[in-house]
């Protein structure tokens, strides 16, 4: 049975950093949490063998909350993520499992108590959804690219139906972009995805 660590607050952690491979990782100084939802995997093994076949060295969040609501940590929080690109190694990584985007109450709670952990061990931390985090990267290729356009983000956007006027907006921009200098910045468009989506809400709690 895998050790569980019990923070002072009573929040108990599953300990699976035990699963990463930590060569050549560089370290991690987190400025912000990016809060990420699967409907796919419920459990952590699920998730850990699909980052896996993908070339990760384990999964890549810092922590994941399965379907019971069992917090596990797969990362030590010094060590970079692989969950948001521009955010690795300034970030903390959470994702949720949640079927059809709806959270069981035991899953919540695990949620809202392993935020509020890490925000009284890092007062100063922001909590954004893995949405603006690709905002945010998409903004800064552009601007580093020579790009005029900017892409505003709110929390508004994480419900569908303003994601998808959201999306329209990237979409036709990405269908503007033809040249090959310009191939990493339609990839980074064309993969935006509504991540966590309207359950961010739900776990973010007003500070």
């Amino acid at each position: 049975m895998k050790p569980t660590t019990i923070m002072p607050s009573g929040l108990k952690i599953e300990d699976r950093v035990d699963t990463l491979s930590t060569d050549g990782l560089r370290t991690n100084s987190p400025d912000c949490i990016v809060i990420h939802s699967t409907r796919t995997y419920p459990t952590f093994e699920g998730v850990l063998n699909c980052h896996r076949q993908r070339g990760f060295a384990g999964m890549g969040y810092h922590f994941f909350i399965d379907y019971t609501g069992t917090i596990y940590q797969a990362r030590p929080i010094q060590t970079e993520g692989a969950h948001a690109l521009g955010f690795n190694t300034h970030s903390i990584g959470i994702s949720i499992f949640s079927k059809d985007g709806n959270l069981k109450v035991r899953s919540r709670r695990s949620g809202r108590k392993l935020i509020d952990y890490l925000v009284s061990e890092y007062p100063e931390i922001r909590i954004i959804p893995h949405l603006q985090a690709q905002v945010e990267y998409i903004n800064t290729l552009l601007r580093n690219n020579g790009h005029k356009t900017q892409f505003q983000y709110s929390n508004d956007m994480l419900g569908e139906e303003n994601f998808r006027r959201l999306k329209v907006a990237v979409d036709l921009y990405t269908g503007s972009l033809s040249t090959e200098k310009n191939e990493q910045i339609k990839r980074q468009l064309k993969a935006l995805k509504n991540c966590p989506g309207a359950l961010f809400k739900k776990l973010r709690r007003t500070r």
